[in-house]
């Protein structure tokens, strides 16, 4: 009986909140929340599409990983014009004034270089 009166008082916008240790507490609510209250199907609704964007989101950054890892550690800098030479390993030397790198600049390079190994060989993609 107390649930149907319960459910009579929230389509005039009153709810009864229980609260464990402390009197029940009475509010007063817009018409949104009385629909989010009354249709829990649509909160396991929104759960879900969370859950399947959630997945999509984990699958398109696995797709992108996998695609970066099919470029040869080798070429990834060839085609990058702010660099005109390279090392046997294809790891820039010189910038695209034909100075060249500084430390840094250099420490940078061969940092992506040895990510971009790594990778490969983390995905077992072959080095060939």
């Amino acid at each position: 009986m107390s649930d149907t009166l319960r459910n009579d008082l929230l389509q005039h916008r009153v709810l009864f909140e229980d609260r464990i240790g402390k009197p029940t507490l009475v509010k007063l609510i817009d018409s949104s929340t009385i629909h989010s209250i009354q249709s829990p199907s649509s909160k396991e609704a929104e759960k879900q599409a969370r859950k399947l964007e959630l997945l999509h989101i984990q699958e398109r950054r696995k797709a992108e990983k996998v695609a970066k890892a099919l470029i040869v550690p080798e070429e990834m800098f060839k085609n990058d014009p702010t660099f005109s030479r390279f090392d046997e390993n294809g790891v820039p030397t010189h910038g695209e004034d034909g100075e060249e790198l500084s430390k840094n600049a250099r420490k940078k390079v061969l940092k992506e270089y040895e990510a971009q190994k790594e990778l490969r060989v983390k995905l077992n993609v072959s080095l060939a």
